[in-house]
């Protein structure tokens, strides 16, 4: 860092200190501001940080720039990270070691300059679900890990944020996730997937993919008795640059996510539709999906996917059909936006088993993934068809009929 550091031995926060100094002319843009205690520490959303003598307490401040939040938690990972303390981010910019928070980032304003406040734990870690940094190396120096901090700070203003970095370093992508104070709904549950070029974290939810600007973002778990695994110790790991390598227990409660939220698609559609033979297909292929959880949470016997019931069910569904012509089926509006949905659903689970297919090294996971990759492809195709019956009843009606639609 170029500026001056400031060092104030007790105040309320260093945020506050920030913009006294600035006030009074004291401070410039680069300065940065370190307290040895905090009386008043925050976080995001108000929240208190408790500030032991111990800890590093810094304000640096900067010139306002987008995605600044996601920059700042990524400069603390990548400190850390030539220290020898391998740490991933939690969406936007929690600095975590496992499952153990060891910094926080607060961004605030004043004026026309940006107040990028750090509190990152050295000494002790003041809270249970905490750690702190001498708890994984020897020697810690705070006005090293300031100067350091800070220049990482500069040079990723100077060049540019690296979206794939960030990326790589976030935990959150991947995992089963509560986002709360999200705009008018007050709780989001889903699987995180991405997070684009704006720092919105992508969420896919049973009603499709949201995209969340803000909010307080919670890990969740499936039962961890309900995945049997010796793989669950690799809880993660981290590698050169954040790349990290998700560990089978996690890649395993996405398949079930995926699964419980194709299973909730083809429930709404059966109670949509007032075609009873329709709802019986929906309902079996409901029935299905939930015994790929099943099956995926106990790693049982993967010999058999394709439900006869369901099989049969398709072929009368289509005889009907046939003999009734293209009024035999109703045409419930409601029913093809919700069967689109699950179109989408099927083509993202395909994927996510052949991907990860080819990246196990279990070899009984392989061949889970991809016996339950081809009973995705068929849904796909069955779910297919029936969305043609809306957009060309007649032409699908004889089609059937010739005999030109046995892959359905």
């Amino acid at each position: 860092m170029n500026g001056i550091l400031h060092h104030i031995q007790n105040t309320t926060s260093t945020q506050n200190e920030a913009r006294r100094l600035l006030e009074k002319g004291v401070a410039k843009l680069g300065d940065a501001v370190i307290a040895d205690v905090q009386t008043r520490g925050r976080g995001r959303f108000g929240r208190t940080w408790i500030s032991p003598n111990g800890g590093l307490y810094a304000t640096f401040i900067m010139r306002p720039e987008s995605l600044l939040s996601l920059k700042a938690g990524l400069a603390l990972v990548r400190v850390l990270g030539r220290a020898g303390v391998s740490a991933c981010l939690k969406w936007p910019n929690d600095v975590m070691i496992g499952d153990r928070k060891i910094a926080g980032v607060l961004i605030e304003t004043t004026g026309t300059l940006s107040l990028v406040g750090i509190g990152l734990n050295l000494m002790s870690a003041p809270l249970d679900a905490a750690t702190c940094v001498s708890a994984h190396i020897q020697r810690v120096d705070r006005y090293e890990w300031v100067h350091e901090i800070g220049s990482e700070l500069m040079a990723m203003s100077e060049e540019g944020f690296d979206l794939d970095a960030y990326r790589a370093a976030c935990l959150t992508l991947g995992h089963l996730v509560r986002l709360e104070g999200v705009g008018d709904n007050a709780v989001i549950e889903g699987m995180a997937t991405d997070v684009d070029n704006l720092g919105r974290l992508s969420v896919m939810t049973a009603d499709g993919t949201r995209m969340i600007s803000s909010g307080e973002c919670f890990h969740l778990r499936t039962n961890k008795s309900a995945v049997d695994l010796q793989t669950k110790k690799d809880y993660f790991q981290t590698r050169d640059h954040g790349t990290r390598e998700i560990a089978m227990t996690s890649i395993l409660e996405q398949a079930i996510h995926l699964e419980t939220s194709a299973e909730k698609t083809y429930r709404d559609a059966a109670q949509a539709t007032s075609d009873s033979g329709a709802a019986k297909i929906l309902g079996l292929l409901a029935d299905e999906e939930s015994d790929h959880a099943k099956r995926l949470r106990g790693m049982g016997d993967v010999s058999r996917f394709q439900a006869p019931d369901l099989i049969q069910s398709a072929k009368m569904w289509i005889r009907g059909a046939v003999e009734g012509g293209a009024s035999a089926i109703s045409l419930d509006a409601n029913l093809l936006d919700v069967l689109q949905r699950a179109m989408t659903v099927e083509q993202m689970t395909e994927s996510f088993y052949r991907e990860h297919a080819q990246s196990t090294k279990d070899d009984a996971v392989r061949d889970l993934f991809l016996r339950l990759a081809d009973a995705e492809r068929n849904h796909f195709l069955l779910v297919g068809s029936l969305i043609e019956y809306f957009n060309r009843p007649n032409e699908w009606v004889e089609s059937a009929e010739f005999g030109h639609r046995d892959e359905y």
